[in-house]
């Protein structure tokens, strides 16, 4: 044993020391944590700085962007707002021109300058009323009036509405001189001559008035009498409402055109299939037109027209295809030259 086992001395005692190397190594790894410590919380707060310093940079950089972003935003809006008015002044300046030009043209030239009698359309025509007798419907006995409508045409031709009527007349206008005035009052007046309309035929001085805002007005004085005159405004023509008596009855060899011609007229009757009529009388200066419904019964045909109301006549006739024959009755005096007798007196018609 004693050769196997190496006895301890003082020597070996110093090279091997336990409690010491403990000790030592101990330390040594106190100091790597404090180390380590010192060094993780350098770097930490390094770290924390560091994300605190690119947080502050990257909140001031979006800050940046978005005052940019608003501020490039806000510019066109604040330009597309300026354009939008200047466009919307411009376009306003524009319209006002125009309508002060057309109220210019309306007023001033149509309205209180112009004095023409043509230029109405048929909307817009001459308009008088005047008081009818009754013996001009055979539907009542009361006094009614008569609604006339006057449409001056540029070519000299005149046409005139009355009911379910029409008239086609001429005229003439002329501006008085001291050279063409009858006498000193008449200097620097207007004439127009009127001929051929079954109306208010003759020669008046004529005053036109008022523009189209406040409606205008004409006046007709007889050159021959300041007692004779008719007023007229500016009124929208409306077609007369004719009644029909009893349900429409057609004889389908009445339907088609017919005429009758002799040395002074021409007269062409219209029997529509619809039930309506034209009676169209032409003279070498004027033309009369009537319209309204017919209907055919037991030989006789009744023509429902209106003046200023429905009135009606009624007519034997015969038809075949190629004569109409109308049979009017006249009174006239027997051969005693007193006594009143009622005569047939046919008007024949050839198939147009």
């Amino acid at each position: 044993m004693e050769d196997k086992n190496e006895k301890l001395t003082p020597e070996n005692e110093a090279a091997v020391t336990p409690d010491t190397d403990t000790e030592n190594m101990t330390e040594a790894a106190e100091t790597v944590e404090a180390s380590v410590e010192e060094t993780v919380e350098e770097t930490a707060e390094t770290a924390q700085e560091a994300v605190e310093e690119t947080a502050e940079e990257t909140q001031e950089s979006v800050e940046e962007a978005t005052e940019t972003v608003e501020e490039t935003v806000e510019e066109p809006a604040k330009k597309s707002k300026f354009l939008q008015r200047t466009i919307i002044i411009s376009a306003a300046i524009v319209i006002c021109a125009v309508l002060v030009a057309l109220i210019c043209r309306l007023f001033f030239f149509n309205g209180i300058v112009g004095t023409n009698l043509f230029g109405s359309p048929k909307e817009t025509c001459w308009h008088y009323s005047t008081p009818v007798s009754s013996g001009y419907t055979a539907t009542t006995d009361e006094a009614q009036t008569a609604d006339y409508y006057f449409i001056f045409e540029p070519d000299g031709t005149l046409k005139i509405e009355i009911g379910s009527f029409e008239y086609d007349g001429v005229y003439n206008t002329q501006y008085l001189t001291e050279e063409t005035a009858p006498d000193k009052d008449s200097v620097g007046k207007s004439v127009v001559s009127i001929e051929n309309t079954n109306s208010i035929d003759g020669m008046y001085f004529y005053e036109v008035s008022g523009n189209v805002f406040t409606g205008k007005k004409m006046k007709l004085t007889s050159t021959m009498s300041n007692e004779v005159a008719f007023e007229f405004d500016d009124q929208a023509y409306t077609s007369p409402k004719i009644e029909r008596e009893g349900s429409f009855e057609k004889d389908e060899k009445v339907v088609g055109s017919w005429t009758n011609k002799n040395e002074y007229a021409s007269q062409t009757l219209k029997f529509n299939e619809d039930g309506s009529y034209s009676i169209s009388t032409k003279t070498s200066t004027s033309k009369q037109v009537e319209n309204g419904l017919y209907n055919c019964k037991d030989g006789s045909i009744t023509l429902s027209s209106f003046y200023i109301a429905t009135q009606s006549q009624t007519f034997k006739y015969t038809a075949d295809d190629e004569k109409l024959t109308i049979i009017q009755e006249m009174m006239t005096l027997g051969d005693d030259g007193q006594t009143p007798v009622t005569v047939e007196q046919p008007i024949e018609y050839t198939k147009d």
